[in-house]
């Protein structure tokens, strides 16, 4: 991640379209002052405007705290930057059942350096007034549960958060994950009525 941010690539084709791509060398320049301008919209308004405009949606994720919570925080505003309609920031958690071996070992790494939810959310608490685009957080319901289902939500709705994916819920608790979550004001992303 840090090599991506110092000097980057894009794919560029040649005039036409028909050819391999090529891939061009940049290099970032981290913005001087970044300050969201526009108030961000939720989830269900960003997937609404982009349909009204019959577009797609652009929705990266990256882990929080690989390799670190500062270059996260700098990747966050980077991504948004280059037009993310919405991020999706995962939480490192040590069983990740729900990923493939790359945002695994981006947990582990994470986890390896001792971040945690709590600094994952002190530093979206300082980045999010600076983006224009809504933050989803990926994590597992473990965590969730031991937190408090009550308590995490409020912690969302404080940090600016307005979604959460929960890959691993089961069926039977969705209806208390949907309550809190309406009542944070917090969107719940793939999660069975």
């Amino acid at each position: 991640m840090a090599a991506t941010l110092k000097a980057g690539f894009f794919f560029q084709t040649k005039p036409g379209g028909h050819s391999l791509p090529r891939i061009k060398p940049f290099r970032f320049k981290p913005p001087m002052a970044t300050l969201a301008t526009v108030p961000t919209v939720g989830l269900s308004e960003t997937f609404s405007k982009l349909k009204r405009q019959g577009k797609v949606a652009f929705i990266p994720y990256i882990t929080a705290g690989d390799p670190d919570l500062s270059t996260t925080a700098q990747a966050l505003k980077v991504l948004d930057s280059c037009g993310s309609d919405i991020i999706e920031l995962g939480v490192p958690y040590s069983d990740p059942l729900a990923d493939g071996p790359v945002i695994q070992a981006a947990a582990t790494r994470s986890l390896a350096k001792g971040i945690n939810f709590d600094k994952i959310i002190a530093m979206l608490k300082d980045v999010i007034p600076q983006l224009s685009c809504p933050i989803a957080l990926f994590s597992y319901y473990n965590p969730i549960l031991k937190r408090g289902i009550e308590t995490f939500m409020t912690t969302l709705k404080d940090a600016g958060i307005h979604g959460l994916v929960v890959p691993d819920v089961p069926l039977e608790e969705t209806e208390i994950l949907r309550k809190e979550a309406v009542n944070n004001n917090v969107e719940l992303v793939g999660v069975p009525n």
